[in-house]
């Protein structure tokens, strides 16, 4: 079996706030104004599973399975698509 390494980029909870204000969505995060990229669920803390940031734009991603799903195959794609170009 072949082995590979990917670079993962997490983030503590503890620093979530930060983060969120260093990508200029923390007040909209606050005011229960950020919705699922794939399914308009609003994203909580409780909720959140992933922040996407893409074309000037951050999307974020909440814990339904099949958002999760949507999520991993659009990475998977572009991931592909990248080392094409």
């Amino acid at each position: 079996m072949e082995r590979s390494e990917k670079e993962v980029k997490a983030v503590h909870e503890r620093d979530l706030d930060k983060l969120l204000q260093q990508l200029g969505i923390k007040e909209r995060f606050d005011a229960s104004e950020m919705k699922c990229k794939f399914c308009g669920t609003v994203v909580t803390l409780d909720n959140l599973y992933s922040v996407l940031p893409q074309s000037g734009t951050v999307h974020l991603i909440c814990n339904l399975s099949d958002c999760i799903g949507q999520f991993h195959a659009y990475m998977h794609e572009k991931s592909i698509t990248k080392r094409e170009d």
